[in-house]
């Protein structure tokens, strides 16, 4: 096959069905498919309205998915650019991935430098849940080897100690569950500070999930995010992608009439604040079940 009638094959949804063979042509050529997933991205970024208004169009999400498959260095800068984009427009062009699976390709593109990662974490301009996946990727550097935990927490302290510089958001809890995470014993002082301040919810993240924490100590926290970093961007890249809701398989009735296309996740036409709302409930849904494991 012809690679621009693959690329065209694969990016084409009139039919919502996962490209489940083109897919795997895309990984026997990889070499062939990189620079046309490269031109998606950058094009992508040069006009990304576009791209958010054009529901049937998928193109951008499989070249994201697969290039940090790759773990292609050359796409970090543009991986970058489009997770700086202000606002909501990430989580329009690319849904939950920007939670979901963005910490795993920012780490997987960055060849072990992390400056435009902590860049991004410190974008107070950006997406909160892009920030927080940046903050999530380095924790994932950690156990991967490629950076020290001492420099995360370095890091994370940093930004907790000039809280005041930003608005109270999600941000801030997304940071503290980190800081839990990668065992929070040497930032508890700042910890307790940020929830006498109401810089950490918690609701999202309570005081007993840093007891049960240091509890477990530092050698299980790193296994659990080990775990987690596994399941943020499974070996199967199939596993990674079909399950998303707009495939028709995927779809239920109760989404598929008059769908308002987010990426990898279909709502039904709502305000802006109604669907960041569901995102929120849905995050500190997911790290509430998280704790009770």
């Amino acid at each position: 096959m012809e690679i621009k009638t693959l690329i065209d094959n694969l990016v084409s949804t009139d039919d919502f069905k996962y490209r489940r063979n083109e897919i795997d042509e895309a990984l026997s050529r990889r070499e062939e498919v990189i620079p046309f997933f490269m031109d998606i991205l950058k094009k992508v970024f040069e006009n990304p309205e576009k791209f958010i208004e054009d529901e049937k169009y998928l193109g951008h999400m499989y070249a994201l998915m697969l290039l940090g498959y790759f773990k292609e260095k050359s796409a970090h800068d543009i991986i970058l650019k489009l997770f700086n984009l202000p606002g909501n427009i990430p989580y329009e062009l690319f849904g939950d991935i920007t939670t979901e699976n963005l910490p795993a390709i920012l780490l997987n593109t960055s060849g072990g430098c992390f400056d435009g990662i902590k860049e991004l974490a410190l974008n107070t301009k950006a997406d909160e849940y892009c920030r927080g996946s940046a903050l999530k990727a380095m924790m994932y550097g950690v156990v991967n080897g490629s950076i020290s935990r001492e420099e995360v927490l370095t890091f994370y302290r940093g930004i907790l100690e000039n809280r005041n510089s930003e608005p109270r958001s999600d941000f801030f809890n997304e940071l503290a569950s980190c800081v839990c995470d990668l065992f929070p014993q040497e930032l508890m002082d700042i910890i307790k500070e940020c929830y006498e301040d109401d810089y950490i919810d918690p609701w999202y993240i309570d005081m007993h999930s840093f007891d049960n924490a240091l509890s477990a100590g530092e050698e299980k926290c790193l296994e659990k995010i080990k775990r987690d970093a596994e399941h943020s961007f499974p070996e199967d890249i199939h596993s990674a992608m079909s399950w998303w809701a707009c495939f028709e398989e995927n779809q239920s009735n109760e989404w598929a009439v008059g769908d308002y296309n987010t990426g990898n996740v279909f709502y039904n036409a709502d305000s802006q604040k109604k669907k960041k709302k569901k995102r929120k409930i849905s995050k500190a849904s997911k790290k509430k079940n998280r704790k009770k494991k």
